[in-house]
């Protein structure tokens, strides 16, 4: 919820409304404090202890792609944006309002389906093991 909210200020963020990046910045910062350590710990629920090592790696992994390929596609959007003048549809906008907005609707998905599916189910632990 955190993140989401940093996400949402970040929208509003310009050059004329600069000082909304440190009110996001903070509270980006705040809540991947707790993701980072919460990334373990759900690791370290769902997995059997002699399995630990492969299964941080597998995450690691796969993370590291899943980054990669939104940072290709992020660009693309992003020199879309700039190179039609900062503008969609005919308003002024700015390539991390948009990328803001989409992490905002990302972030929003992810909470609803921790509260709808995996909460109502008690969790991913008994699908996995």
């Amino acid at each position: 919820c955190v993140a989401a909210v940093a996400f949402f200020i970040n929208i509003f963020t310009s050059p004329k409304t600069w000082f909304l990046i440190i009110p996001f910045t903070v509270l980006y910062a705040a809540c991947m404090a707790g993701i980072n350590q919460n990334n373990f710990n759900i690791t370290y629920s769902c997995v059997k202890t002699e399995y630990i090592s492969e299964a941080l790696s597998i995450k690691n992994c796969i993370g590291g792609i899943v980054g990669f390929g939104a940072s290709v596609v992020a660009s693309h959007v992003l020199k879309f944006i700039q190179n039609n003048g900062n503008t969609i549809w005919g308003i002024s906008v700015y390539g991390q309002q948009i990328l803001s907005a989409v992490s905002f609707s990302a972030v929003i998905a992810n909470i609803l389906l921790t509260h709808l599916v995996i909460r109502k189910n008690n969790g991913v632990a008994k699908y996995i093991k």
